[in-house]
């Protein structure tokens, strides 16, 4: 073989090894999740929530906040006269209201319920992008008209995206705070060196992207009543089948449960909010919130051993549920309230 020849032979070799150290790499950002196997699709399935559902929760009061001129956030809520305190209910990515169905039916009367639906989200103003920042905003807005309607202690519980905007909330009104609950929760990711440099180079694009076509599919299957099938990661978020196949056909499908380009693909990925995520998840452990975790042992979207991690260092309790990524809706979900309900009342105790 010429010496050209070999030296090409080495420069692809080089070529393929830092490939493939990248593909590992960036690999890792997913590495430790586990599926559940057969027996534990078949339990689940054979206990469905989806034979006995909620009351949707459209069914309940609905108020509107106004948070700019053209801008308003919805919040269905459930309210009582002899309420001690106030639940403050946060979906999470591609969520909305309606993922708190399960929980309006099972938290005790004792509270009063709020589950907001982001800009963009379910009934609230529809928008074409919208970020962390716009999100703390509108949930900060919805605090206030909560705190101005009854003046109550208010417990926060958010769930994926929606834990990491609840800290991010709490970490700027933390005596406002009475507890948090983080229902499978976003956690800052420790990126390699190599991670925080590919991350926002290659994969917040192609994500955007992604969003961005996935939202301008959604439009066009609702305008032209094409009927749509549950599948991809979101199948995954459930081992409840029946349940999961439910709530794609009522919402996860629909324009509205589509993320944002500007979550995702944008400020979720990006290392300095990585940074300024850490940085409100230390805020509120030196505020002592009480703070609790609420682990889906299947989840497909946050890595339980981060969560764990993420856990110890901020001293939280941590529970963990034989669930998918969407614990309140899935299999555990009338477990899960009870957990949630348990906890308060030792706070008030």
């Amino acid at each position: 073989m010429s010496k050209s020849g070999r030296n090409l032979l080495i420069a692809l070799g080089c070529f393929l090894l830092v490939f493939s150290y990248i593909g590992y790499d960036l690999a890792q950002l997913q590495a430790g999740l586990e599926a559940p196997n057969a027996a534990v699709l078949s339990s689940a399935e054979g206990n469905t929530l989806s034979t006995h559902p909620a009351p949707a929760i459209s069914t309940y009061e609905k108020i509107s906040v106004e948070v700019a001129p053209e801008l308003t956030i919805d919040v269905q809520i459930r309210e009582a006269a002899d309420a001690t305190a106030n639940i403050f209910l946060v979906h999470g990515a591609g969520g909305g209201a309606w993922v708190w169905e399960e929980y309006f039916a099972e938290l005790p009367a004792t509270y009063n319920l709020y589950a907001i639906s982001w800009r963009g989200h379910y009934t609230s103003s529809p928008v074409q992008n919208a970020n962390v920042a716009d999100y703390v905003t509108d949930q900060l807005a919805v605090l206030a008209e909560i705190q101005a309607r009854n003046g109550l202690p208010t417990h926060i519980v958010g769930h994926s995206y929606g834990g990491a905007t609840s800290v991010l909330t709490a970490a700027e009104i933390p005596d406002q705070v009475a507890s948090i609950h983080l229902v499978a929760p976003v956690v800052p990711l420790d990126y390699t060196v190599l991670q925080r440099n590919l991350v926002p180079l290659i994969m917040r694009p192609i994500l955007a992207n992604a969003l961005e076509t996935e939202l301008a599919d959604a439009i066009a299957a609702e305008a032209s009543g094409a009927d749509t099938q549950g599948s991809g990661s979101y199948a995954k978020m459930f081992i409840d089948y029946p349940q999961m196949e439910r709530y794609w056909d009522l919402h996860a499908a629909k324009p509205y449960s589509v993320e944002k380009p500007g979550l995702i693909g944008g400020d979720g990925l990006d290392p300095a909010w990585q940074l300024t995520l850490e940085a409100a998840y230390a805020a509120i452990d030196q505020a002592d919130i009480p703070v609790w975790f609420l682990i889906a042992r299947y989840d497909n979207v946050i890595i339980p051993s981060e969560q764990r991690e993420t856990a110890l260092e901020i001293g939280a309790d941590y529970t963990e549920f034989e669930s998918g990524h969407y614990i309140q809706l899935d299999s555990e979900a009338t477990a899960s309230a009870a957990f949630i309900a348990n906890n308060l009342a030792t706070i008030s105790q």
